[in-house]
């Protein structure tokens, strides 16, 4: 005999379950590490104060300008704060989840209450942790969480606040939902390419859906935004840092054949992400929320399935290009990151913007309900790693690098030293937040001396034979 759970029960269960999930990863924040270059942006601003370590990576390395501001004006090490890396690891969980809940809210007129909009935003930042193929970078390495995911928001950002522009019937507001919309933009153009490319794609998806619709006044604010975008972004690219850095890393396409070669395997790097299942999914288990919004969705927001579709594929592969012109190895983890949160939120809105009135019959009960639990069996493998390395890894990592930390402060008291340390032990790489990285046993490699010039040391590497006689 079947006995039915009341709404109310399985809600609170569906409650638990996702805060349950969520914590490990917010615990995780407060073991979080500095690593590689968020180092040498310490040492860069101890060198020469905040704003002057802006203008030295302007001229020297990057003219990401927005993320160079974040990378070295948020970071604690600016600040010579250690023990204070969980700061923007827990701003960056608040930041994302707040985005999607500003965009969840106003796409559909307030249609969707604070509280559900809330847990619904938790709940895709829950599986966006799951899918991506590198939680780390994703979510605790400062750097690319300054210059990746930090500026990725703005694809959410900006397009919500052009649609409020459109909206609102008092004037002021109005004014104030473009500014944020043109803030935003100028931020990107001072992001990586990736970013520049993804929101110049959403830009002019806007501007030719105006010009179809004969929307004047909107074709003229996405086209606006996008001259801001392009005169913005050409200042940052003609940056002297971009000549610098390219010709440190770059290995420029010989032909038009090698870049497809690229390209194609950059793509194909994308779509080869486990997670990407699960992506596919979340619209088919939201759909019923889906129609029940259907009256708060944007005029614009309006497309067959197939054109949306095409759009959000492009986008990827735009996405993908600079990478495909400038490198020769594979596209960075960190940059598939952010192209499946373009998957993840655009596969959503695709989906939206095609429903009609009705469900298919294929959504039935039980077909959500196998969704559903497939989901759950995504997001509880990464979470049930995130929990055992929060209990079992976590504490004896960190305790080992806070002795090291003892150690180096003493070292650096002494001129010209070259320390030699024993390696971390006992620790086993979950990549939640203990990803394997440590310092190596020769003094040349680059996060060694990152981490020595941070402590005012010549050297440092590590050796096993020093065991018994590192003092942890």
């Amino acid at each position: 005999m079947r006995i039915p759970i009341p709404l109310k029960y399985r809600q609170f269960l569906l409650k638990a379950g996702l805060v349950l999930a969520l914590l490990p990863f917010f615990g995780l924040s407060f073991y979080s590490l500095p690593y590689s270059d968020d180092y040498s942006a310490g040492v860069l601003a101890r060198t020469y104060g905040i704003g002057g370590a802006c203008q030295h990576l302007y001229q020297t390395w990057s003219g990401r300008f927005f993320c160079n501001a974040l990378q070295i004006g948020l970071n604690p090490l600016s600040y010579r704060w250690l023990g204070g890396m969980f700061l923007p690891v827990l701003l960056g969980f608040a930041v994302k989840i707040g985005g999607l809940w500003l965009g969840l809210r106003h796409l559909t007129t307030g249609k969707l209450t604070a509280s559900t909009a809330a847990w619904l935003a938790a709940g895709l930042t829950l599986l966006y942790l799951a899918v991506v193929p590198d939680v780390y970078s994703a979510a605790y390495y400062f750097t690319d969480l300054a210059v990746y995911q930090l500026p990725a928001l703005w694809l959410v950002v900006v397009p919500v606040a052009v649609n409020q522009a459109h909206r609102v019937p008092i004037r002021s507001r109005r004014h104030l939902w473009l500014l944020l919309a043109s803030l935003g933009t100028a931020a990107t153009a001072g992001a990586t390419e990736l970013a520049v490319v993804l929101l110049g794609w959403m830009l002019f998806i806007g501007f030719t859906s105006s010009l179809i619709r004969k929307q004047r006044n909107s074709a003229r604010i996405w086209f606006g935004l996008g001259c801001l975008l392009l005169i913005v972004s050409g200042l940052a690219f003609s940056a002297p840092g971009n000549y610098a850095r390219m010709q440190v890393n770059a290995t420029p396409v010989a032909s038009a054949a090698e870049c497809f070669h690229r390209l194609l395997n950059n793509v194909r790097s994308v779509f080869a992400s486990p997670g990407l299942h699960g992506i596919a999914l979340v619209p088919l288990l939201l759909a019923p929320l889906g129609v029940r919004l259907l009256p708060g969705r944007p005029a614009g927001l309006a497309l067959p399935l197939p054109l949306g579709t095409a759009l959000l594929l492009v986008g990827v592969v735009l996405g993908c290009l600079p990478y495909a012109l400038v490198w020769d190895t594979p596209m960075p983890l960190r940059a598939t990151n952010v192209l499946l949160w373009w998957l993840l939120i655009g596969w959503l809105l695709v989906c939206w913007a095609s429903l009609g009135p009705s469900l298919p019959r294929v959504l039935s009960p039980p077909a959500r309900l196998l969704i559903a639990v497939f989901l759950a069996a995504i997001v509880s493998l990464t979470s049930v790693r995130a929990w055992l390395e929060l209990a079992i890894d976590a504490p004896p990592y960190v305790h080992q690098w806070q002795g090291r930390y003892a150690l180096f402060d003493r070292q650096a008291q002494q001129p010209n030293q070259k320390l030699t340390i024993a390696p971390i032990v006992g620790v086993t790489p979950r990549h939640i937040t203990i990803h394997g990285y440590d310092i190596q046993p020769y003094y040349n490699f680059y996060v060694n001396g990152q981490v020595a010039s941070w402590f005012r040391m010549d050297s440092v590497r590590t050796d096993p034979s020093q065991m018994g006689h590192a003092a942890f």
